[in-house]
């Protein structure tokens, strides 16, 4: 997850959200709200705001009393 902040850092969002795409796929599922959230750290700096909502929809249905997507 770090490389992938980074690459937002830098204003490289295709390899940022390539690497979270590929963390989703192989995380557990007590992980997955911390990589949706960063995925949505992303798209946000990237200024595509409905993959943020998607994003934090993701994130609620994984985990529905998550604090940081709820106030988002």
């Amino acid at each position: 997850m770090l490389r992938a902040e980074i690459y937002t850092f830098q204003s490289r969002y295709k390899e940022a959200v390539q690497i979270l795409e590929a963390l989703l796929q192989k995380a557990e599922r007590d992980d997955l709200p911390e990589i949706y959230l960063q995925l949505c750290d992303v798209y946000e700096d990237w200024e595509k705001y409905y993959e943020v909502y998607n994003c934090l929809l993701a994130c609620i249905k994984v985990d529905p009393n998550n604090e940081e997507a709820l106030n988002a």
